[in-house]
């Protein structure tokens, strides 16, 4: 946002807030009127009406059927590109055995991890091992 304000001589405040739920509540709630945060985050609220996405920071737009019409921020005249790096994470308490069954069944090489790489695409977490 900061460039934003530069580039186009904008004048913003800036809030502090941890992570897309704070985020999302603020917008929601009426406290902030811009923020920034990962776009699946958002994507309900989005699809909802109730928040509007302005641009994604991405080399070109995403491929996703209900994202691909977002702009970029490239399209709009702001040399942004932002990558959001996610992993999937699991606790300290998971045994070695359920660590093992994690890591063999999001392996694409094998038919348990192909086809369990179906189900985040899908967005389908219902059945699986947590």
């Amino acid at each position: 946002l900061d460039f934003c304000t530069v580039k186009k001589s904008y004048t913003c405040g800036h809030v502090a807030l941890e992570g897309g739920g704070e985020i999302a509540t603020a917008l929601l709630g009426g406290h902030i009127q811009v923020g920034s945060t990962d776009i699946s985050d958002s994507m309900p609220h989005i699809q909802s009406g109730d928040m509007r996405l302005l641009a994604v920071f991405s080399e070109k737009r995403l491929d996703e059927p209900e994202m691909k019409d977002i702009p970029t921020a490239k399209e709009q005249g702001y040399d942004i590109v932002w990558p959001v790096v996610r992993g999937f994470y699991l606790g300290p308490k998971v045994s070695d055995e359920d660590y093992a069954w994690w890591k063999a069944n999001l392996n694409p090489s094998n038919e348990q991890g192909s086809s369990m790489s179906s189900f985040f695409s899908a967005g389908q977490f219902s059945g699986l091992k947590l």
